[in-house]
């Protein structure tokens, strides 16, 4: 009798590890985990022309991949970029140029074990100072900002927990044939 308890009590010691193994394995791949990487080059544009401010737009593609058994949501995009020892907050805009197919729309379904494409357009506000006068100027970032331009997005997931992805852009250089910048320059925070 004493064989079959401990036969008895080793068996069910075995089914319950075996239960919490499955238990944990499966909720750890239930868990909500978002990867965002960056599939391309930073592309800066500045406005045609300043009304109360224009605005200084980097281009930037992602993929988002979903490591979960779970859908998930990107809900919402902040950005924020660090100017004079700050950050300050900018904005994400739907467009960028004539072709607002380059951005994508938000919330941003995503499913589960999968990977999807994503553009975004984040901007800053300059309310001193003057765009680029040529296409080749307006190309990149205004001289104004600092250079290498460090920024962070913060992606709003469904679930929750945000992903905070960190970038630089570095200026290209662009030559002057005629006039210099003014670089005194507000900035304006939302």
């Amino acid at each position: 009798m004493e064989l079959l308890d401990i036969l008895s009590l080793s068996g069910s010691s075995i089914a319950v590890f075996l239960s919490l193994f499955v238990f944990f394995r499966t909720t750890n791949r239930e868990r909500p985990r978002i990867v965002v990487r960056k599939t391309g080059e930073i592309r800066a544009l500045q406005d045609t022309f300043k009304r109360e401010y224009f605005l200084n737009y980097f281009n930037i593609k992602f993929i988002l991949t979903n490591h979960s058994l779970l859908p998930n949501a990107l809900l919402n995009v902040k950005v924020f970029f660090w100017i004079h020892d700050k950050w300050v907050e900018g904005v994400v805009r739907d467009y960028i140029t004539s072709q607002p197919s380059e951005v994508t729309p938000l919330p941003q379904n995503i499913p589960p074990l999968s990977t999807i494409p994503f553009n975004i357009a984040p901007a800053i506000k300059i309310t001193e100072g003057e765009p680029g006068r040529d296409n080749k100027e307006r190309s990149t970032s205004h001289p104004s900002l600092p250079d290498p331009l460090r920024f962070s997005l913060e992606f709003e997931m469904l679930n929750g927990k945000p992903v905070v992805e960190k970038f630089e852009y570095k200026r290209t250089k662009v030559s002057l044939t005629t006039g210099v910048y003014n670089i005194a320059i507000g900035y304006e925070t939302l």
